[in-house]
């Protein structure tokens, strides 16, 4: 039965709701999480910090350059900018991406170099635990040794940490003539 006292209602009301109600969902732990850009290269997963990829696309229409390395494929224009075009593959461990469907650009736009990484795919964003994080590095060629950052593990996955930055700054990278081109 109602009390005529409004007051009196609404405590009967809450009273009885608190009896009725259930429990809030319990409070998870945010799990720590890196974020990065992750792409396939040979059939191993890296991933790039995502500050460091400006965009990902297919692969545009590139014009081949003569005289440089083969790592080098060409020259693009995208959106008004000419940008190269680079074998990540095949420069890290020999390995070239094929010019197929599935392979894609990853852009940088870092100092006053502007490149686009060929890669064999682009795995999206990938949200890695902290806690999986470790410096060692298990499989990596001598070669690209000095661009990695580490790894990540996520269940049986493996993900090394690749600076795409550091090697845009790297000397040896930009050399891209071969030498019988150099003088020309």
């Amino acid at each position: 039965m109602a009390s005529a006292d409004p007051f009196l209602t609404l405590l009967d009301i809450a009273r009885r709701s608190r009896e009725h109600a259930r429990g809030l969902p319990k409070r998870e732990e945010a799990e720590d999480v890196w974020s990065g850009v992750g792409f396939l290269i040979g059939g191993k997963h890296y991933v790039s910090p995502l500050g460091e990829v400006g965009e990902t696309m297919k692969m545009p229409r590139y014009t081949p350059i003569p005289r440089v390395r083969g790592w080098v494929i060409g020259l693009a224009n995208i959106r008004g900018r000419l940008v190269p075009l680079l074998d990540l593959g095949q420069y890290l461990v020999r390995h070239s991406s094929q010019l197929s469907g599935r392979c894609r650009v990853m852009i940088i736009e870092e100092e006053e170099l502007t490149c686009g990484f060929v890669v064999d795919a682009v795995l999206g964003m990938q949200r890695l635990p902290v806690g999986g994080f470790s410096r060692q590095v298990r499989d990596v060629p001598e070669s690209i040794f000095r661009f990695v950052r580490g790894a990540y593990t996520r269940g049986d996955e493996a993900w090394t940490v690749f600076s795409l930055v550091e090697l845009n700054r790297d000397e040896a990278f930009r050399e891209v003539a071969l030498e019988s081109s150099v003088g020309i």
